[in-house]
């Protein structure tokens, strides 16, 4: 038997190759990747096309082109793309409401070996300018506000917050700003107190929880007072809330497996028909399943139909206390549904719920 040289035998696997690759596409891109820079986006669209070549020896198909996210379009062509042909992906980028850096992916699905192939754009977009309606959309007298809301957001029972929103005076003379009707938790500064024409001041509030002598959701309503002019000022009102929970932060492993812990019979508490513009009673179960008592610091709900009475004391380990409830079913007629919150001192359920529903009848 003969021995086959090294160079045949190379030969052989070029040969080899070669036919593999016959009779197959080969999609080459010119790039892979584009960036639009900086684009504003009242521009409303960018449209960028990627173009490539079929070096194959085969048609070229593209089946299908997914883009990562709706605000991304792609166009292909849905005809084979003979040896040699060229071809694009046209990619079309939409700006609006879309301010900011963007990185998007689009897949390409065909019959080539190379399946599927990830193309990507990339680019900022400017945001448009806003007119001081835009940006500054309540009205109190001469002043403009970005919003009537202040949120806190979560709180414990021992901190302090702090949050603020912008003013802007809209008026041809100095205005001098102050906060009035301010409960014992809260403090405000105007920065500054008086406002030049078309100038700009923060309305800052600090918070503090311990002496918010309330747990859950609560809120507040204090006043803008414009040129100490109360009476004038009367509906410039600002409305302040805050979720106040228990600080479960520092407790230790032991302390956590000694707490109490909440389970709710029945999770909704089903009324069936009730007439309307009646009261209808119910209840519900509170179990501590913990090692320790289980306080319900407050219950409440969007709607003032529901009235709670809680217990006066804790609920001792592995005990149940039943808590009873009227509702006040209104006028209107129909399915009607509601939460109730709890507010406990359980680091597993801090905030609860059990759901009403009735319907109400003639």
């Amino acid at each position: 038997m003969k021995k086959v040289s090294l160079f045949t035998l190379t030969l052989l696997i070029s040969f080899f190759c070669l036919a593999q690759q016959r009779g197959k596409p080969i999609i080459v891109f010119a790039e892979k990747s584009f960036g639009f820079g900086a684009v504003p986006e009242e521009i409303g669209k960018v449209t960028h096309e990627f173009s490539f070549v079929n070096q194959g020896d085969a048609p070229l198909v593209i089946q299908q082109v997914i883009a990562s996210c709706g605000c991304t379009t792609p166009v292909w062509p849905k005809e084979p793309i003979p040896p040699g042909g060229h071809g694009t992906i046209q990619v079309t980028y939409s700006t609006v409401n879309r301010p900011g850096v963007f990185t998007k992916s689009i897949t390409i699905y065909n019959n080539s070996n190379d399946n599927p192939i990830t193309l990507y754009i990339k680019g900022q977009v400017n945001a448009k300018p806003v007119t001081i309606e835009q940006a500054y959309p309540q009205v109190m007298g001469p002043l403009r506000l970005k919003s009537r809301y202040v949120s806190f957001g979560n709180t414990t029972n021992n901190e302090t917050k702090t949050e603020q929103i912008l003013i802007l005076n809209t008026s041809k003379t100095p205005i001098n700003v102050s906060i009035s009707k301010l409960p014992s938790y809260l403090k405000a500064v105007v920065v500054p107190a008086t406002m030049q024409p078309n100038s700009e001041a923060a309305v800052i509030f600090s918070l503090n929880s311990t002496l918010l002598h309330d747990w859950g959701i609560h809120s507040d309503e204090v006043h803008l007072i414009v040129n100490n002019n109360e009476a004038a000022s009367k509906n410039n009102i600002l409305t302040l809330t805050v979720n106040r929970m228990e600080d479960f932060s520092k407790l230790t492993p032991e302390q956590r497996k000694n707490a109490p812990a909440i389970v709710i019979i029945p999770q909704e508490v089903k009324l069936g028909n009730v007439k309307q513009n009646t009261l209808k009673r119910g209840s519900f179960v509170i179990k501590n399943t913990g090692e320790s008592p289980l306080m319900i610091l407050k219950v409440f709900s969007d709607c003032n139909c529901i009235k709670v009475n809680l217990p006066k004391r804790g609920i001792a380990s592995q005990k149940t206390e039943t808590i009873k409830m009227e509702v006040a079913s209104g006028i209107s007629l129909g399915q009607k549904f509601e939460t109730l919150n709890l507010i406990t001192n359980s680091p597993s359920a801090p905030s609860t719920q059990v759901h009403v529903s009735w319907n109400s009848v003639k």
